[in-house]
């Protein structure tokens, strides 16, 4: 039950010993692994109800690394960004059972199967990786058992292991999976970043589908099975309630004048998650605001709850941003308590939403700059109101970011520059984005503007003028120069124009005049295969 964060290295290393326990540990952005089990004289370790999120940043080994005899693993969570998932290797009499891993925008493999493995079971899993390229490396011999795991892609078609689909490896391979499936788990909230967004919903194909292991309760203690049949993953669903339920019905809107009433011309928020919580703070539930605003929760346990509204499908500048809490409503937050009644319903449950006097954070610079091998970050806020620190984030394509690190804020200021520095210590030697996630005490968020760094020496064989413009922008390509594709970017990161270069002209002319007056960047890729991307910034006049 211990919590780490950011730990410099591993959050748990278990290097000696035997007959050991791990369990309800939280780790969180370790830049190594977030359990380590190593060595031939570590035996009969069982790891059970962990929530290992966004380790390895760093890279090396995975997020739980099992390199030793004799361990069981159950009702682990294995999430959010870094490098490999699980690596497995050294071992024997080895089980995996009903865990969920589900990785963001990561490197490695989603399972990394080394040498010396003489047997190991994987059971009872989900393998969501429909959020990036991963797969299963390593030899599956006949000493490794994969069966009824539940696997989920961005397609069917998406590889899994050796250059093969799910269904291809079993086509290849009748012992790989006899009885798994490819299916959505259909995960209770699509947030992904703690350990109860990852409860199974009633209509999930995991549910009674898993092989009888014995497993005795999920992660939260509820026992197995449920139903027919034990569920896969960490989460067994329960959908008979020994109580009389209620429910809450209610409607985001938009108060414009401020008065807590919601009047004819005021139209409902759409595209809201609203997120329901218990006395503890333990999420319960999610729903989304439809067209009106209006959400709904069903087959509550009578008690006291929490309504607080979070994006939907969040990016920069959206108007999420720039709204605040209504009345009856928690000024640092889009939230409501509630109390509901046994067999009643609570209606009337609605979040007012006006308009931000000001936002959170205002930066007055934000500059990232490579420079012997490292890149520095400096930015300037002019205005901070209850924000608790900053992240800072990195992607090679600007759409999938991890995170690098952290810096606290110094506290409020209207007004009174405060400044912060960060320096990426290993950056990759190409075309690299970098932002800022700027979150406040509540738990709200926003992101700065993209900067762009390129730790490779800028393509001078290419020229682009004239900068400014005012509609068209000119590109001149030396002798032998091959360009494959070219775009422009807004600050904010959204792909504004994209244009694909057949021929090997040396002068190209792009009409931009659609564009809006101000600062982009033009991406041109100069090598299809191996992704070598320059960044010029340009401005339109």
């Amino acid at each position: 039950n211990n919590t780490t964060l950011r730990a410099g290295e591993d959050g748990i290393d278990i290097t000696s010993g035997s007959n050991i326990l791990l369990e309800g540990n939280v780790n969180k952005y370790s830049h190594a692994g977030g359990i380590y089990v190593n060595f031939e004289w570590v035996n009969n370790v069982e790891v059970r109800g962990n929530f290992l999120y966004s380790n390895s940043i760093s890279q090396g080994y995975g997020d739980l690394t099992i390199r030793a005899p004799r361990v069981r693993a159950v009702n682990n969570i294995i999430a959010g960004n870094g490098h490999h998932c699980v690596l497995i290797g050294n071992t024997d009499n080895t089980e995996f059972w009903n865990n969920v891993i589900a990785p963001g925008n990561r490197t490695g493999n989603l399972i990394w199967l080394r040498e010396g493995i003489s047997h190991l079971e994987f059971k009872n899993n989900i393998f969501d990786f429909s959020r990036t390229e991963q797969d299963i490396s390593g030899d599956i011999t006949d000493s490794i058992v994969f069966d009824n795991n539940c696997y989920y892609g961005t397609s069917s078609a998406q590889e899994v292991h050796n250059g093969l689909s799910f269904q291809g490896m079993r086509n290849e391979n009748p012992q790989f999976e006899p009885n798994g499936i490819w299916a959505n788990p259909k995960f209770i909230h699509p947030d992904r970043s703690e350990a109860e967004h990852f409860k199974l919903t009633l209509n999930s194909a995991c549910r009674d589908e898993g092989a009888a292991l014995p497993v005795k309760t999920d992660l939260w203690g509820t026992a197995r099975p449920q139903g027919s049949k034990i569920d896969i993953g960490v989460h067994e669903f329960t959908s008979k309630a020994p109580y009389d339920p209620s429910s809450i019905q209610g409607r985001a809107w938009n108060d414009q004048n401020e008065n807590c009433t919601r009047d004819a011309n005021e139209r409902g928020v759409a595209k809201l998650i609203i997120n329901l919580y218990n006395r503890d703070g333990k999420l319960v539930d999610m729903a989304y605001s439809g067209p009106d605003g209006s959400y709904q929760f069903d087959n509550l346990p009578p008690g006291d709850y929490r309504l607080s509204a979070a994006p939907f499908n969040f990016n920069p500048g959206q108007a999420f941003e720039k709204m605040a809490a209504g009345c009856g409503q928690s000024q640092d937050e889009l939230s409501l308590t509630v109390t509901t009644e046994a067999g009643a319903t609570a209606s009337g449950q609605d979040l007012p939403i006006r308009a931000r006097k000001a936002p959170a954070v205002q930066l007055a610079s934000f500059t990232a700059e490579g420079t012997q091998g490292k890149v520095q970050l400096h930015w300037a806020a002019s205005r901070e109101e209850h924000i608790d620190y900053f992240e800072i984030e990195r992607s090679d394509d600007g759409s999938e970011f991890v995170l690098k690190g952290q810096s606290k804020s110094i506290g409020d200021t209207d007004g009174q520059m405060q400044n912060y520095r960060f320096t990426d210590e290993e950056p990759p030697s190409r075309l690299t984005y970098y932002r800022l996630k700027q979150v406040e005490k509540s738990g709200r968020f926003s992101y700065s503007e993209l900067r762009l760094v390129n730790m490779e020496k800028q393509a001078e064989a290419i020229t682009v003028f004239p900068n400014p413009f005012s509609d068209i922008l000119n590109l001149t390509l030396e002798p032998g120069t091959k360009v494959d594709k070219l775009w422009v970017i807004a600050p904010n990161g959204k792909r504004v124009f994209e244009k694909r270069i057949k021929d090997s002209n040396p002068n190209l002319s792009l009409n931009l005049n659609a564009l809006p007056k101000g600062s982009y960047y033009l991406i041109v890729r100069s090598d299809k295969e191996h992704k070598i991307q320059s960044a010029f910034p340009i401005v339109k006049q």
